[in-house]
């Protein structure tokens, strides 16, 4: 049955213990992706690149592309202002912003991805560890069935085993007394019936006696009442 153990503890005990919490760990991580994949997927939506980032997407491309952006703005006021819209160097900076823009969008869009495939991973190996959780669970019910059965027979056993060593006992002992030497015993003398009894006295002392006991109660009582 597969019934192994281990530091006193069944293995699949162990086992069942180590991947709930490995699942508990999966789980945090999972909803820590998730958490991350939602921030990403709606400043991608928004499409506000040049607005705050959340801790989710802050990276140092981004960093970068926003400086470069933050600043192609600053010049392209300052050349706005100095030389009018329809300007050529005015109008070379808006396309260095609409690059910077598009630049930083993609890496917006490259994030996304990364958190999606991270997110999914995660999911993942959640259901992985849950349906092993599952297997290892329907294996602990099945080996503590079998665990019943298992102590059954080891009291069996037990039992068998004292019978089986009493039996031992008595053919030791059997087999001790079969080896004595029984050659060099000799009868020193026939035991013989005794001719009388020893004990109780006969009928005919017993007689005696209470004659003796009597008149000695009865000359005591008369010397008594004399006194």
């Amino acid at each position: 049955n597969n019934i192994l153990g281990a530091s006193g503890q069944l293995v699949n005990e162990q086992q069942l213990s180590e991947l709930n919490n490995q699942l508990g760990g999966a789980h945090a991580r999972t909803a820590a992706a998730k958490a991350r994949l939602d921030q990403v997927e709606r400043l991608h939506l928004s499409k506000d690149e040049t607005g705050g980032f959340p801790e989710a997407v802050q990276s140092q491309t981004i960093t970068a592309l926003r400086s470069q952006y933050a600043e192609v703005m600053r010049r392209e006021a300052e050349q706005m202002t100095s030389l009018g819209e329809r300007h050529p160097a005015v109008i070379e900076i808006q396309a260095e912003a609409v690059r910077l823009h598009k630049m930083i969008e993609d890496e917006v869009h490259r994030i996304a991805l990364s958190a999606r495939s991270e997110y999914e991973s995660a999911r993942a190996n959640e259901a992985a560890l849950a349906a092993a959780l599952e297997t290892l669970k329907h294996n602990a019910v099945t080996t503590n069935e079998a665990m019943v059965t298992l102590r059954e027979l080891e009291r069996d056993v037990q039992a068998s085993r004292a019978i089986y060593e009493s039996f031992l006992v008595r053919a030791r002992e059997t087999g001790e007394q079969e080896q004595l030497d029984t050659k060099n015993i000799r009868v020193i003398s026939r035991a013989e019936p005794p001719q009388g009894r020893s004990f109780p006295p006969s009928n005919f002392l017993l007689a005696v006696g209470a004659l003796l006991i009597g008149v000695g109660a009865g000359s005591g009582i008369v010397i008594m009442r004399d006194a």
